[in-house]
């Protein structure tokens, strides 16, 4: 893991270097200098963070504390977000539509 971590800093490291260096570079530094553009950036990379971490733990979270089944967790639309879908779904879970489209149940 530490590993991991350092190989993502050096790589980031060297990513800024060779981006200075360039004629025209992907993400021009000129531009972080401005407050707004550099708190957006920032921003996204945080929601993003929390997007990547809630959809690789919840799924997680559901089948081994809950003790959904894989199957179920996966099929589930809602399995990231338990608070929003359809009411159905969270009253009878064996009841869910095999086609979006037409609405039938296994």
């Amino acid at each position: 893991m530490v590993g991991a971590l350092a190989a993502a800093a050096v790589l980031i490291a060297a990513f800024g270097l060779i981006e200075r260096r360039v004629v025209e570079p992907i993400i021009p530094f000129d531009l972080l200098r401005n407050q707004t553009v550099a708190s957006s950036v920032a921003c996204m990379a945080l929601v993003g963070a929390a997007m990547f971490g809630t959809i690789s733990f919840v799924p997680l979270f559901v089948q081994g504390v809950i003790g959904t089944s894989a199957t179920l967790v996966g099929r589930r639309p809602d399995a990231a977000d338990p608070g929003c879908g359809d009411d159905e779904l969270h009253l009878r879970p064996d009841r869910l539509p095999d086609r979006a489209a037409t609405g039938r149940t296994r």
